[in-house]
C-alpha cells in the first residue's frame, strides 16, 4: 500500500503523525501541569484558610487582654484596641465563611462560632460597662463567674477543629500536588524519549521511501528533458508561425480599414446623390404641377377669350343695330328739316299770323339740324366702335389661336417633364437603394473591420501566449535539467555512502 503513495503524502503522513504525537505529549503534559496548578492553589488556599483560623484565635485572646487591662487599669485605650479587635473578628469570621464555601463541615464549625463569638463580645461588654458604672469589683466580680472564658474556651476549641481539618486537607493537597509534579515530570521524560524514537522512525521510512523513489524519479526526469527539448522545439515554432500570421492579420486589418474609409466615403457622396436625387424629383414634381395648372390656366384664358370674343361680336351687332338706328333718325332729321323748311315757308305766307309757328318751324329746324350733327357724331362713334370691335375680333382670334398654341406647348411642356419627373423618382429610388445597399455594405465592413481588430487583438494575445508556453518550456528544459543534475549528485552521495559502508564493514 505504501509503495503507491506519493512522496507528498509520505511527507505529509510522516510529518502528520510526529505532529499527532507531539500534540497527544503537550495535551497530556498540559493536563498534568494544569492539576498541578490547580493542587498548588488549593494548597494555598488551605494555607490561608489556617491563617485566618489563627488570627481569629490571636483575636479572642487580645480581646480578653484588652477586656482586663481596662478593668485594671481604668485607661480608655485598652477600649479602642477592644473595638478594633472586635470588627477584626468578625471581618475574619466573614472571610473565612467565604473561603470554605466549598466546605459543609467547615461551614458548620463557623455557623457555631457566629453566636458563641457574638455571646462571648456580650460579656465582654458587661464587665467593661460594670468597670464603668459600679467599679473594678463589680467587672471582677464578672470576670470571676469566668462566663466570657468559657466562651472564648469554646470558640478556641472551635477554631482548633477547624485547623486540624485543614492541616488534614493540607496534608491531601500537598500529597496530590507532589503526585501530579511526579506525574508531569514522568510524562514528559518519557514522551521526550518516546517522541524522539518516533520521530526517528518516521525519518527513516521517509528515507527509505525517497531513497526508492529516487530511481523513479531520475527516470521520470530524463523522459521530462527529452519531452522539455521537443516541446521547447515545437513552440518555438508555433511562435515564430503565429508571428508571420499576426503580421498578416495586421496587414488585413490595415487594407480592411482603408476598405471601409472608401466605403464610408462612398456612402456619403451616395446619400448626397439621393438627396439629389430626391430635391430633383421634388422639384420635377413640382413643375409638372406648374405645368398642369399653366394648362388648366390657359385652357381658361382661352375660354374666357372665346366669351369675349363672343361679347365683342355681340357689341358689334348691337353697334351695327345702333347705326341702323343712328340712319334712321338721321333721315327724321332730313324730313324734320324739310318739315321745317317747309313750315317757315308756310308761315312766311301766312303772315303775321304764321310768326308764332314759324318760330316752331325754326326750333324743329334748329333741331333736325342738331339731330343731324348727332346723327353723324354717332355715325362716327359708331364707325370707330366697329373698327375697334373688329381689330379685338381678330385680336381674341389671335389670343385664342395662341392660347392653343400655348397649351399644345405647355401640355407638351408637361409630358416632357413628367417624363422627366418619373425618370428622376427612379433615378430617386435608385439612388436611395444604392444608399441602403452602401449603408449595409458599410455597416458590414464595419463588422469585418471589428472581427479583424478582434482578431487581431486574439493574435496579439495568441503570440504573447505563445511566447509566454516559449518561455515555460524553455523554463521547463532548463528545470529538467537542473533535476537530471540534482538527481546525478543525489545518486553519485548513495553509491558513495554504499561504498563507504562497505569499506567500514571490510573494515
Amino acid at each position: 500500500m505504501f509503495t503507491n503513495w506519493t512522496i507528498g503524502r509520505r511527507l505529509m503522513v510522516g510529518f502528520g503523525l510526529s505532529a499527532l504525537a507531539l500534540v497527544a505529549v503537550s495535551a497530556l503534559a498540559y493536563y498534568n501541569l494544569s492539576r498541578s496548578i490547580e493542587d498548588a492553589h488549593w494548597v494555598q488556599h488551605t494555607q490561608g484558610v489556617r491563617a485566618k483560623l489563627a488570627v481569629l484565635s490571636s483575636d479572642m485572646a487580645e480581646i480578653l487582654a484588652a477586656e482586663r487591662g481596662f478593668v485594671i487599669t481604668g485607661n480608655e485605650s485598652y477600649l479602642d484596641s477592644y473595638k478594633a479587635l472586635k470588627q477584626e473578628a468578625f471581618s475574619t469570621l466573614k472571610d473565612l465563611r467565604a473561603n470554605t464555601a466549598d466546605n459543609a463541615a467547615q461551614q458548620e464549625r463557623l455557623t457555631e462560632l457566629t453566636p458563641l463569638i457574638a455571646a462571648t463580645f456580650g460579656e465582654t461588654d458587661k464587665v467593661i460597662e460594670a468597670r464603668r458604672t459600679t467599679g473594678p469589683e463589680a467587672a471582677a466580680q464578672l470576670i470571676a463567674a469566668g462566663a466570657a472564658m468559657a466562651q472564648i474556651n469554646r470558640v478556641k476549641a472551635i477554631v482548633s477543629e477547624s485547623e486540624q481539618e485543614e492541616t488534614s486537607l493540607l496534608d491531601e493537597r500537598r500529597q496530590t500536588a507532589d503526585t501530579a509534579a511526579t506525574t508531569t515530570r514522568t510524562v514528559i521524560f518519557w514522551s521526550g524519549i518516546l517522541g524522539t524514537l518516533w520521530i526517528i522512525a518516521i525519518g527513516i521510512f521517509i528515507a527509505r521511501s525517497l531513497s526508492r523513489l529516487v530511481d523513479q524519479i531520475n527516470a521520470a526526469a530524463a523522459s521530462l528533458a527529452s519531452a522539455a527539448s521537443e516541446i521547447l522545439a515545437a513552440t518555438s515554432q508555433q511562435a515564430s508561425a503565429t508571428t508571420e500570421e499576426t503580421t498578416a492579420v495586421r496587414q488585413t486589418a490595415a487594407t480592411i480599414l482603408e476598405v471601409r474609409q472608401t466605403a464610408e466615403s462612398a456612402s456619403r457622396k451616395t446619400r448626397a446623390v439621393a438627396e439629389l436625387s430626391q430635391r430633383a424629383a421634388d422639384t420635377a414634381e413640382s413643375g409638372r404641377k406648374s405645368v398642369d395648372n399653366t394648362v388648366r390656366s390657359s385652357n381658361s384664358a382661352k375660354s374666357r377669350i372665346e366669351a369675349l370674343a363672343e361679347r365683342i361680336l355681340a357689341f358689334s351687332e348691337q353697334a351695327q343695330a345702333i347705326a341702323d338706328l343712328n340712319e334712321t333718325v338721321g333721315e327724321l332729321a332730313e324730313q324734320s328739316n324739310l318739315l321745317a323748311v317747309n313750315a317757315s315757308i308756310e308761315a312766311a305766307k301766312a303772315g303775321e299770323a304764321g310768326k308764332g309757328f314759324a318760330v316752331v318751324a325754326s326750333e324743329v329746324k334748329e333741331l333736325a339740324d342738331r339731330s343731324k350733327e348727332a346723327t353723324a357724331h354717332v355715325r362716327t362713334i359708331v364707325v370707330d366702335i366697329q373698327k375697334s370691335a373688329q381689330a379685338a375680333v381678330l385680336a381674341a382670334e389671335q389670343g385664342v389661336k395662341a392660347a392653343d398654341e400655348g397649351t399644345e406647348v405647355a401640355r407638351g411642356s408637361g409630358e416632357a417633364i413628367g417624363v422627366l419627373s418619373d425618370a428622376v423618382t427612379e433615378a430617386s429610388q435608385a439612388a436611395q437603394q444604392i444608399l441602403a445597399a452602401a449603408e449595409q455594405q458599410e455597416t458590414g465592413i464595419q463588422q469585418i473591420a471589428l472581427a479583424m481588430q478582434n482578431i487581431e487583438q486574439s493574435s496579439t494575445q495568441t503570440v504573447a501566449a505563445t511566447q509566454q508556453v516559449e518561455r515555460a518550456a524553455r523554463d521547463l528544459d532548463q528545470l529538467a535539467k537542473h533535476l537530471t543534475s540534482l538527481i546525478e549528485i543525489v545518486t553519485r552521495k548513495r553509491a558513495d555512502a554504499g561504498t563507504r559502508s562497505v569499506l567500514r564493514r571490510a573494515s
